[in-house]
């Protein structure tokens, strides 16, 4: 299966850098020289997302979205949206630790167990620069006929990955995402300085979740790559 052969196709792959493709989808033009030249500037990031592109039938562009700042924190809950694979990359030395592997016991979101498996390990960086593009088709197309069983093994995955931590850290983490929505509707609802109470938040955040601190883009004067 697609899953499988992609295993052997990352046991021959020799670089310290890895991602791929589907047969489908694209890189755009400049990609590979941009993700090295990340992951040469920053021997902190271990792993990284572009903006999501997504194009039809013809080639014509039909979607762009900034990268999201993911955290394990999101995955655990619940509570995230898809991570463009064909935008992601990631050291070898990540891959590794992971396992080297795409879990074959899982016919679509064997991807998305990986990113599970990553989380364990690293922070995710997001990136405002265009890496991968996905080819959005009307028909014949897995992620489409699919998604429901993509969405319920994705399920899965989490709940799997969860019984790997302790109840009371789960329960801790579903108490702040609560509490983030109860001072949400503080903030708006009573126009509160909540300052303090936010820094209590993000304290105990930091604590229990992989979080980034920021995401890369590319400074206009210089043309380079930073951490903003």
């Amino acid at each position: 299966g697609l899953y499988h052969a992609i295993n052997k196709g990352f046991s021959k792959a020799t670089g310290e850098v890895l991602m791929w493709i589907n047969s489908d989808d694209l890189l755009h033009p400049g990609a590979l020289f941009n993700v090295g030249e990340i992951f040469n500037t920053f021997p902190q990031v271990d792993w990284i997302t572009g903006i999501n592109i997504s194009f039809d039938e013809k080639g014509r562009v039909i979607g762009a979205d900034r990268a999201m700042g993911f955290t394990n924190y999101d995955f655990y809950t619940h509570n995230y949206q898809w991570l463009q694979q064909e935008s992601t990359a990631w050291r070898r030395s990540l891959w590794e630790k992971a396992g080297s592997n795409l879990n074959t016991d899982y016919k679509y979101a064997a991807d998305f167990d990986l990113w599970i498996r990553f989380f364990r390990f690293a922070d995710l960086y997001p990136c405002d620069v265009l890496i991968g593009g996905f080819r959005m088709r009307s028909k014949n197309q897995l992620s489409l006929n699919f998604f429901d069983t993509y969405q319920a093994e994705a399920n899965q995955i989490i709940i799997k990955e969860n019984s790997r931590l302790s109840s009371a850290i789960i329960n801790i983490l579903r108490l702040l995402k609560a509490i983030r929505i109860i001072r949400l509707v503080l903030k708006y609802s009573f126009l509160l300085d909540l300052k303090i109470f936010d820094r209590i938040l993000n304290k105990l955040e930091r604590k229990l979740t992989k979080k980034p601190t920021a995401r890369i883009h590319i400074n206009r004067l210089n043309c380079k790559f930073e951490i903003v």
